[in-house]
């Protein structure tokens, strides 16, 4: 958990409030109020809403809802519309009552049983529709943004400009389950679903929102934002996508260094005659939007279904001859990447690649767009000096996925002559994800799948005790029955005695009452009596 804490403040981090504005946050929350103060001084925090006089620029509801009733909710709402200034805005971060994760089985807060979001009529349990009416209700504009995992750890935020495709949900989601929590199904899987069959259905079912609220539509422009969680704090960085651009910046100070990284990349790039869409500013990565552009990945799967593999082919070759042939130049074939990370290598199978100092090695086809039939390439985070360039057109195959799942990689790998080198790339691609990779961020990930996998087991385990404890029952009604059967002899026995004994006494009353007995009565007294004299 405490991994967990300090992503508390992405879902403000994007956030473009202006310098010296004057910020009311209603609930104390250390790591939201310490990002508010790396954008302006002024930032008053208060618990009641009777405490404050003066006007806003920004008011600050961050899970401000949860332990309030819904009266209470709107009463917050009318206080913080008229605190605004005139152009002033709203900033509400809130639980969806019917987000994935609750479908699923989390619980939305401590004291909760699973389900209880969906089930439960609690007033501060809010959806996507109640919430929407209630600010219809007070006249407010609002703008709704939907954080993934949640608003407590967000990883990804959508927007309705840019809804989420399968893909990236796939890419960009970060499930996260408390260990008390029993999942029943991949959040993931069921978002994808329900995104195949209309992704206009997602806003229903985000686990959270953010939403933008003032008296105008001023809304920020602002399609996406993505974090790198899972990476290493010197690597994570915000990516805002813009109408106009996408713009990255350092998430931590220890991951500006790489936003310079980033910025000799494109210089790279540039001296290579490559053309890169990204330009670096004032500590920012700023990639130019291009409207009527199609990603490379795309063009090559629309190539695919039109005229086959042989065609895709064709075309991956032409990529690597005006693309990374352009990064070739002097190298040194004594501390290439192999070296640097531990992996040893056959000189022969060395001496066949063809290496670069220029080692932009992220040139896979879904960070390249094509327009008018010209290439443009970026976001090109990763720099690795002496690397072949047989090891970027491999990583360029294996991240491409669509493809992988029509044809068998092997056969793409050998028809471009690099199936040789494959067994060494592999290895290569482990040491430089596990370089990136956050290892307490990515156990917290793993984790979560687990739990659900976990989750799976315990169902499984469950069934199979009933199905042992079925048929332990069933033989629990072979002995009863069993039992059953023989009480039944028993007792027919016993009835049979009964007969008997009934017959016997009959005889017996027939007897005493009989002439030969009355007559023999008094021989029987002296014989009584003779024998006692004895």
């Amino acid at each position: 958990m405490e991994e967990l804490i300090e992503l508390k403040k992405n879902i403000i981090a994007w956030f473009p409030i202006k310098e010296n504005s004057n910020v009311l946050q209603f609930g104390k929350d250390e790591e939201i109020t310490k990002e508010l103060k790396s954008k302006t001084s002024k930032v008053t925090v208060i618990e009641n809403i009777l405490k404050a006089s003066e006007k806003y620029d920004y008011i600050t509801l961050i899970g401000a809802f949860e332990n309030i009733e819904k009266e209470k909710i709107i009463e917050l709402l009318e206080f913080a519309k008229e605190h605004l200034t005139q152009d002033g805005k709203i900033l509400i971060a809130m639980k969806n009552k019917f987000g994935m994760k609750y479908w699923a089985g989390a619980k939305i807060n401590l004291s909760a049983n699973a389900f209880d979001a969906i089930v439960k009529s609690e007033e501060n349990y809010l959806g996507f529709n109640k919430m929407k009416e209630i600010l219809n209700s007070l006249n407010l504009k609002y703008k709704f943004y939907y954080p993934l995992p949640d608003y407590n750890f967000t990883n990804v935020i959508f927007t309705d400009e840019y809804l989420p495709s399968k893909d990236s949900i796939d890419a960009r989601d970060l499930s996260f389950s408390k260990e008390d929590e029993l999942i029943v199904f991949s959040e993931r899987e069921a978002y994808k679903q329900i995104i195949e069959q209309d992704k206009n259905m997602f806003p229903f079912f985000a686990n959270s929102y953010f939403i933008e609220v003032s008296n105008k539509e001023n809304f920020e422009d602002v399609k996406y934002v993505s974090y790198g969680i899972t990476r290493q704090k010197n690597y994570r960085i915000k990516t805002v996508m813009k109408k106009s651009a996408v713009y990255k910046n350092a998430n931590t100070n220890e991951a500006n260094t790489h936003i310079e990284n980033i910025a000799k990349n494109i210089n790279i790039l540039n001296n290579c005659n490559i053309n890169c869409l990204d330009t670096f500013s004032k500590n920012t990565i700023i990639s130019k939007y291009l409207e009527n552009a199609i990603s490379y990945d795309k063009v090559l799967m629309n190539d695919y279904y039109e005229n086959g593999l042989e065609k895709v082919i064709e075309k991956i070759e032409e990529f690597k001859i005006n693309i990374l042939d352009k990064l070739l130049a002097d190298s040194s074939k004594e501390n290439t990447i192999f070296e640097k990370y531990g992996i040893e290598i056959n000189e022969n199978l060395k001496e066949k690649l063809h290496f670069t100092k220029n080692g932009i090695i992220d040139l896979i086809f879904q960070n390249c767009l094509v327009e008018n039939e010209k290439i443009y390439v970026y976001d090109q985070e990763w720099y690795e000096e002496n690397v072949p360039i047989e090891f970027i057109l491999y990583r360029a195959i294996f991240y491409f996925t669509e493809l992988k799942k029509l044809e068998d990689v092997n056969k793409i790998y050998e028809k471009l002559e690099i199936k040789e080198f494959v067994e060494i790339f592999e290895k290569l691609e482990t040491k430089l994800q596990a370089a990136i990779v956050d290892e307490k961020m990515w156990k917290l990930h793993i984790k979560s799948t687990e739990s659900f996998e976990g989750s799976s087991n315990i169902i499984e385990n469950y069934k199979n005790q009933i199905l042992e404890a079925n048929k332990h029952s069933k033989e629990l009604e072979n002995v009863i029955e069993e039992y059953q059967k023989q009480i039944e002899e028993l007792n027919s026995r016993i009835g049979e005695k009964d007969v008997q004994l009934e017959n016997y006494a009959n005889e017996l009353r027939a007897i005493a009452n009989s002439i030969s007995w009355k007559i023999t009565k008094p021989i029987r007294s002296i014989s009584g009596v003779l024998h006692s004299k004895k």
